[in-house]
């Protein structure tokens, strides 16, 4: 599929990171390009996979490996990272980003599904679950966004000095610095046991956002969600699925508490599973522990 406004230096990007070899496919949702793959069995029940913030479905990988034998599972570039196109975002960022969502999930066919987010894609799971409460069964958040907090220094792509910076030069020194410095973000990787696969992520993580196509898309979403004002917390109590909140000890980019502490005052029936040696990646630290963990959900 060819999309008309692709350069070639993003033809170059998804050629590397958009292999049909490795499962990828592209939807046309009106000219938006949506990036996606499906792995498993087409006749298992299926999970839907989420993505967090400067993220993508490559996120993914190690879990799928311990899924695909019991699970169909469909991931999804969320739109503006990775492959996928950016909307338009508006003053309701996370409603638009769920309509999208579900106008490409229409395209897929997908009318029941487990839904699992991780960050980002947690808030959007569970905003999801509520507008099309009869598409999703259960959800399983990956230290989801939430309740009001404050977000590290890192992210704060709204103060002008910062935004400043980043836009003028942050595409070339994003570039070498996030395969260095991601793993040093407090909190955002504590089990450094697959050391090697974590450096590939933060690798891969740099080449997607300075992509010159995709870099200021990543900026525009980064500035509106560090503005994000949290009210959508307010309808939590309407949440008619089950939900498997796991959300490690270690976490300082969405610190485990207060938040867990929220989610079972507002949430009864929740499952709660806190790792003692993960932080906010559980899919890169703990692939087998959290696969074993959602495979007794969804049978229960």
């Amino acid at each position: 599929m060819k999309f008309h406004h692709t350069t070639k230096k993003m033809t170059d990007i998804i050629q590397r990171y958009g292999c049909a070899s490795e499962g990828s496919k592209f939807l046309d949702l009106n000219g938006i390009r949506v990036h996606y793959r499906e792995f498993g069995q087409p006749e298992k029940p299926t999970l839907v996979l989420i993505h967090g913030i400067v993220d993508s479905l490559h996120t993914w990988e190690l879990l799928i490996s311990h899924l695909e034998d019991n699970y169909h599972l469909v991931t999804i570039d969320l739109p503006g990272f990775g492959l996928s196109d950016i909307i338009p975002i508006d003053d309701d960022m996370v409603k638009s980003i769920v309509d999208h969502l579900n106008d490409a999930f229409k395209e897929l066919n997908l009318s029941k599904f487990h839904l699992v987010g991780n960050s980002l894609g947690g808030l959007i799971a569970w905003n999801y679950s509520l507008q099309y409460s009869e598409s999703v069964d259960k959800l399983i958040l990956l230290s989801p966004g939430a309740f009001y907090q404050k977000f590290p220094w890192i992210f704060d792509i709204s103060h002008p000095l910062i935004n400043k910076v980043i836009r003028k030069t942050g595409r070339f020194s994003l570039k070498h610095l996030i395969p260095l410095t991601g793993p040093m973000v407090p909190g955002l990787v504590y089990n450094f046991e697959n050391l090697s696969y974590i450096r590939q992520q933060f690798r891969r993580i740099a080449d997607l956002m300075t992509c010159e196509e995709n870099f200021e898309n990543y900026i525009n979403i980064l500035e509106a969600a560090y503005h994000y004002d949290f009210k959508d917390s307010l309808k939590i109590p309407e949440i008619q699925n089950e939900i498997l909140l796991i959300h490690g000890r270690k976490d300082r980019v969405i610190p485990m508490e207060p938040q867990v502490q929220q989610w079972r005052r507002l949430v009864s029936g929740l499952k709660v599973l806190n790792p003692e040696d993960s932080a906010h990646m559980p899919q890169w630290e703990k692939p087998e522990l959290l696969s074993r963990e959602i495979k007794k959900f969804l049978s229960s």
